[in-house]
């Protein structure tokens, strides 16, 4: 068989096109790679689903957001050691009642009574924060009361190895609301 009497101009021509349809695609693909940017794609069209885990990094994020994003931690996790976690608290209760306050996972270590310390909205030696911007040493809670009388019934009620994420302090009674920080030893 001859490769002469094969070789017509419909089979070259077509051949032809078909390498040029090819290389033509893949070098504009090539080409678009580089050229398609952010105000090219329409709004809220790249979802969390399309980014593979671990590409976005905080030089990726616009510069004020870069300290609001925390690793996530698991409720059944342990604080990395420190860290530091805040919250706030709203409550009203009757003298002898439990205000609860919890942690968003567990103490890597036990809290003691001693380790809760309860202050004025605008903290004391130890805790150097404030209602608004609550700060903790590594070990301490620090709570900073907005509104309630503190007096000397806040006390740490109790923990155990399964919810010791969570203290109670003993007001006296009345509404509270306020904000607390933790640092993980």
């Amino acid at each position: 068989m001859r490769i002469a009497t094969k070789l017509t101009y419909a089979n070259v021509v077509s051949t032809l096109c078909l390498f040029l349809l090819v290389v033509g695609v893949g070098g504009t693909a090539a080409y678009a790679h580089g050229k398609i940017g952010s105000d090219d794609l329409a709004r809220n069209a790249v979802k969390s689903k399309h980014i593979k885990n671990g590409q976005v990094t905080p030089q990726d994020l616009k510069g004020s957001l870069r300290g609001q994003v925390k690793d996530a931690t698991s409720p059944w996790d342990d604080i990395p050691r420190g860290r530091t976690v805040t919250g706030r608290y709203y409550d009203t209760a009757a003298a002898g009642d439990l205000l609860t306050i919890n942690l968003p996972a567990r103490a890597p270590v036990a809290l003691t009574d001693s380790d809760i310390i309860v202050t004025g909205t605008s903290g004391n030696a130890t805790c150097t924060g404030s209602y608004v911007d609550p700060t903790a040493p590594r070990g301490k809670v620090c709570v900073y009361n907005a509104a309630g009388t503190i007096g000397s019934g806040w006390t740490f009620a109790g923990s155990n190895e399964h919810d010791h994420h969570v203290f109670y302090l003993t007001p006296s009674g009345g509404y509270y609301y306020g904000s607390w920080a933790y640092t993980a030893p």
